[in-house]
């Protein structure tokens, strides 16, 4: 019964899992839409034909609160295999949207995750809404799970903003550009020698028009019109109508002779 020899031999066990890292960039826009009002501070002038009234226009812009859309998340997976020889098949890479579902994922040419290397895959998608969500990858590899997860918020300070700055042409004069709600004003002499010749006077010695000035409001980054407004003031002019008569007159004379 006395043991007569005996051998043990080790075996090392190396186990290994891979590791997964991802981001989660959320993207918006978020678009504005301004309107234009265009006023002068009186509706006609009346004046004298050698001279001018001043005339004040103000444009008055408003902005909205903005709009929210285009709502999108894009980020980077990374996979780590650490086992010194064997490869990790991209298929058992995966990538999910909580409310959402799946999303692919882009690893260019790639079919493995080398051995004792690492992959990075991308990934974009388009979203309904600017809902927060949480963004997770996995690697499912014999039978077990391994994941990475990255949340995220939309911010609207972080949104990309359209039409935040409005650009205004005008008839007359050169607008500094809106970048919020306010008004700009500048004047304009109506000169009735501007506008008609001589002959353009009726009998009355008198002649009008209706002077436009127009506004235009453009989005600086779409450059489509906002809005636009026109405001049309009655130019009277006069001018003094002479008129005059010329009424000859003259007397004759006799001389007389008396004989007797």
């Amino acid at each position: 019964g006395a043991i007569e020899d005996q051998d043990n031999e080790t075996v090392a066990l190396n186990c290994y899992r891979p590791s997964v890292a991802k981001s989660a960039e959320p993207s918006h826009v978020v678009t504005y839409t301004w309107e234009l009002t265009k006023t002068a501070n009186v509706s006609e002038v009346h004046v004298f034909e050698g001279a001018g009234e001043v005339v004040t226009y103000t444009i008055a812009a408003a902005r909205d609160s903005g709009t929210p859309g285009s709502w999108a998340v894009s980020g980077l997976v990374t996979v780590t295999n650490p086992h010194p020889t064997a490869a990790i098949p991209v298929s058992a890479l995966s990538d999910s949207l909580s409310g959402i579902g799946a999303v692919m994922l882009n690893c260019g040419v790639a079919s493995v995750v080398p051995a004792n290397g690492s992959l990075t895959c991308s990934y974009t998608r388009a979203l309904p809404d600017g809902a927060s969500r949480v963004n997770e990858a996995k690697v499912e590899l014999y039978g077990r799970t391994y994941t990475g997860t990255a949340g995220f918020d939309f911010v609207f300070g972080a949104a990309e903003k359209i039409n935040e700055t409005l650009k205004v042409t005008d008839t007359y004069a050169t607008i500094p550009d809106f970048s919020i709600s306010g008004t700009r004003a500048y004047t304009r002499t109506l000169v009735c020698a501007d506008e008609f010749g001589e002959g353009e006077y009726g009998n009355d010695g008198s002649v009008s028009k209706d002077i436009k000035n127009l506004a235009v409001g453009r989005g600086n980054d779409t450059g489509a019109i906002e809005d636009q407004d026109n405001e049309t003031v009655a130019l009277n002019c006069y001018r003094p109508v002479v008129t005059k008569t010329a009424n000859g007159s003259y007397g004759t004379t006799y001389d007389w002779a008396i004989k007797k």
